[in-house]
């Protein structure tokens, strides 16, 4: 791939999963597949069971991310799968439209505790 010509703004997707031991491996092997750079990663929530997972991810054209999304549906353990949007200027956003740094965690839902 001609890094200038092709790549795009990053692909950014929200992912919804089983809040279960395996569930980040099983698509972190997907995008490992499609030979996504992944440049963020956040568990954007965490409740009832579930986890939100927020991924920014580059080296993905346009009709790549397609194959990329069908390929992360196709798992057993995705409920959902949504493009996001990824603000210019600004590294990360989480689905509930606060803005983050590029340098801190923001509370992310990683270090929290109880659901």
């Amino acid at each position: 791939m001609s890094k200038s010509t092709e790549r795009e703004v990053p692909l950014a997707l929200m992912v919804q999963t089983p809040d279960e031991p395996g569930a980040l491996h099983a698509l972190t092997r997907v995008l490992l597949d499609h030979e996504a750079n992944i440049t963020h990663v956040d568990i954007a929530e965490r409740r009832e069971g579930l986890s939100t997972v927020y991924f920014e991810l580059e080296d993905v054209t346009s009709e790549a991310a397609d194959a990329l999304i069908g390929d992360l549906e196709a798992l057993p353990i995705v409920r959902a799968v949504e493009r996001a949007l990824v603000p210019e200027g600004v590294r990360q956003a989480d689905h509930r439209g606060r803005r983050r740094s590029a340098g801190g965690s923001g509370g992310g839902g990683c270090g929290r505790r109880g659901r």
